[in-house]
C-alpha cells in the first residue's frame, strides 16, 4: 500500500465577523429585526399623539390620512405615522367608513366610477 497524501490546506477564507474595514459592501450578517416589544419601546413615551390627549397609544395611523379627514384635532405638522389611543382611533374609524368602502369597492374619488378594483 502507498501511503496516503495528505490533503492541501484550504486557505482560510474572511469570516464575515472578522472581516475588516477592505471587505467588500453589502457582505456580512445582516442586523437582526428587534421584536415588536422592543421596537414599541424604541417609539417613545406611548401616549395618544392627538394635542391634549394623555392616553395611551394603542393604535397607528397614517399623519397625511389624519389630518384630511380630522380637522378638529388640530394637527401641525407632524411624523408619518401618528399613534393615537382607542378613542380617537374609534373617530378615526368612523370619520373615515365610507372612503374606505369606496376604496375596498373599487371606486376612484376623482371619477366617481367603477375602476375595476385597481
Amino acid at each position: 500500500m502507498t501511503p496516503a497524501k495528505p490533503k492541501p490546506k484550504m486557505p482560510k477564507s474572511k469570516g464575515r465577523k472578522d472581516a475588516g474595514a477592505d471587505a467588500p459592501k453589502g457582505k456580512g450578517p445582516r442586523p437582526r429585526r428587534k421584536s415588536k416589544a422592543a421596537r414599541k419601546d424604541d417609539e417613545g413615551d406611548g401616549t395618544c399623539g392627538v394635542p391634549k390627549c394623555t392616553n395611551e397609544a394603542a393604535r397607528s395611523i397614517s399623519f397625511k390620512k389624519a389630518k384630511a379627514a380630522m380637522g378638529s384635532w388640530d394637527l401641525d405638522k407632524g411624523p408619518r405615522r401618528l399613534h393615537v389611543c382607542k378613542d380617537h382611533y374609534k373617530e378615526f374609524k368612523k370619520a373615515t367608513r365610507t372612503d374606505r368602502e369606496l376604496d375596498k369597492a373599487g371606486w376612484t374619488e376623482r371619477s366617481g366610477r367603477y375602476d375595476g378594483g385597481r
